[in-house]
């Protein structure tokens, strides 16, 4: 109670300044859920607003990443790919050069040497012309050496599951990650049923109040089904996620594989530490975080952390891109949120 008495008091002081209109906290332990509070509104005062729930629905951006890696691992299970394995055996484009010796484990450690932005392609509109934009072009780092964060990755990754797999991604992830999950609110491309329950996130200029529809560019240009975003889900069943791997049981992984997913794999001179696509030991997992938190967040103002030492997962959920993504930056909020949460 007391921790949610200061979270709060930081909550308020955050909406205040217009971080962002409301926010859902959720803290799990590996067999239960703990609490789920939500706190504001979902546009301001704005006309359309209403007081956030704690069912209500974001959109996830990034956190969609996180289900693209646990599919890739689950694929690496069952042997239908390797972590090592070239990735010109499913792109040709990889063929020549410094990308012949791409790999899988390459592109979930966010170290493959690409940093053309998705976001730089999303006037193609198509999905073969993006992947072939992206595979076709130069890398800027030698692949294994430095993490660069980018969409390109799980995109690709995305795309490769579809081709493995025969299945389409929104397909593959109801089939193969929610519903063992009981994640009933957690989809792409909602319908029109959900949108109630759906927090908007930004006015852009051209296509006015983004709601219901995936916020990130490239995502939406290809309808709204992508491997680096387009995710939308709620607190309760993100927290479901974060146990699975709290506990080291997530469907279809193999327990040494999703240890390793969560072990620092590589780690650069920015001191960035990544495991096989999960985030370690961040400075926005708030300065109590213990050693060996992993997480992810999302840029419309979602996140999760899980910390094995505390036996503990945290979702915070918020559109803080509303009605602006230019707007005060929530990274230390989120910190200062977290660390009122770790024991």
């Amino acid at each position: 109670m007391i921790a949610y008495m200061r979270m709060e008091t930081i909550i308020q002081k955050a909406i205040t300044a217009r971080v962002f209109p409301g926010v859902v906290c959720g803290v799990a332990s590996p067999k239960s859920v703990k609490e789920i509070r939500a706190f504001g509104t979902t546009q301001y005062e704005d006309a359309g607003s209403h007081a956030v729930e704690a069912e209500t629905i974001y959109d996830i951006a990034s956190l969609t990443k996180l289900f693209t890696y646990t599919a890739t691992l689950q694929l690496v299970t069952e042997n239908k790919l390797d972590l090592l394995e070239p990735l010109f055996l499913h792109f040709p484009q990889c063929r020549q050069g410094k990308k012949s010796g791409l790999n899988l484990w390459h592109l979930l450690t966010h170290s493959a040497g690409w940093t053309i932005r998705t976001s730089s392609l999303s006037h193609l509109r198509d999905r073969a012309k993006l992947l072939d934009a992206i595979l076709s072009s130069d890398l800027t780092h030698q692949p294994g050496k430095k993490i660069w964060y980018t969409n390109n990755y799980p995109f690709i990754l995305g795309e490769l599951i579809t081709r493995v797999t025969g299945v389409p991604l929104d397909q593959y992830f109801q089939k193969r990650i929610f519903v063992p999950l009981r994640m009933t609110s957690t989809r792409f491309c909602p319908p029109e049923s959900w949108k109630a329950r759906i927090a908007p996130t930004e006015r852009d200029s051209v296509r006015g109040l983004i709601h219901g529809e995936a916020h990130d560019p490239s995502a939406w240009s290809i309808g709204g089904v992508s491997g680096q975003a387009g995710l939308f889900s709620c607190a309760a069943d993100l927290l479901k996620f974060g146990q699975a791997w709290l506990r080291m049981e997530v469907p279809g992984v193999d327990s040494a594989l999703a240890k390793a997913a969560v072990t620092v794999q590589l780690s650069d001179a920015q001191k960035c530490e990544i495991g096989l696509g999960w985030k370690l030991n961040q400075l926005w997992m708030g300065l109590r975080a213990p050693s060996g938190t992993f997480g992810y967040t999302g840029f419309t103002g979602t996140m999760i952390a899980v910390s094995p030492r505390q036996d503990r997962a945290v979702v915070l959920l918020s559109n803080r891109v509303y009605p602006s993504a230019h707007g005060p930056d929530r990274l230390a909020v989120q910190a200062r949120m977290l660390n009122t949460l770790w024991r």
